[in-house]
């Protein structure tokens, strides 16, 4: 999980360019990267939320898929979305991944 302060960068990038090289490729809009989680497919798993970093106007999950398609490797939560005091302060997302994608939960 990250935190940026502009998603620009993110246009056109590639899983390979991007995972494991966040700091280089995103230069000055990463503001905060979080530890590392695993969540097979399928399997639901809940996280403490996340603090939200001064200067931070996204959210972005990546997920390390090996059949990802296009961009669906990454998951982008703008903040100007978050509505209620303490949503802007904490996050805490929903989402659900299969072989190849990641997205929202549908409920």
């Amino acid at each position: 999980m990250l935190q940026l302060s502009d998603t620009q960068p993110l246009a056109g990038m590639k899983l390979d360019q991007l995972y494991d090289h966040e700091s280089e490729m995103l230069g000055g809009a990463l503001v905060w990267r979080g530890p590392d989680l695993v969540i097979e497919p399928g399997a639901r798993k809940s996280e403490a939320p996340v603090p939200v970093v001064p200067g931070a106007k996204a959210i972005v999950v990546l997920a390390n898929f090996c059949r990802t398609r296009g961009s669906c490797f990454t998951y982008v939560f703008d903040l100007a979305n978050a509505t209620g005091k303490e949503y802007k302060k904490h996050i805490a997302l929903d989402l659900t991944a299969d072989s190849t994608c990641i997205g929202p939960t549908p409920h």
